[in-house]
């Protein structure tokens, strides 16, 4: 039998990780906007990375022994709305390259 402090442990790595997520996106975008000619591709795939890692918390939230709604809910609303975000992104990079 697992003890009290593993269990909670177990339950609590989706949600740190989401938040983890979340910090690192605002991160990646405030600092790209400070660089002086930030490389748009750069950003898109660092962004494409942490939108696989909301995925990845998504599913270790649902493979919990109690599935926390709220977390799989988080986790799937920045999945959306960084993909849409990714989207406009590439659609950027689209418009601006030659």
């Amino acid at each position: 039998m697992e003890s009290d402090l593993q269990v909670i442990r177990k339950e609590s790595r989706p949600i740190i990780f989401t938040l983890i997520l979340v910090i690192a996106t605002f991160a990646v975008f405030f600092i790209s906007r400070f660089v002086n000619e930030p490389y748009l591709t750069i950003c898109l795939w660092l962004f494409a990375l942490i939108d696989i890692g909301f995925i990845v918390s998504m599913v270790m939230g649902i493979k919990t022994k109690k599935t926390n709604i709220i977390s799989v809910f988080v986790n799937s609303l920045c999945f959306v709305i960084l993909t849409i975000f990714l989207l406009l992104v590439s659609f950027g990079i689209g418009f601006s390259e030659a």
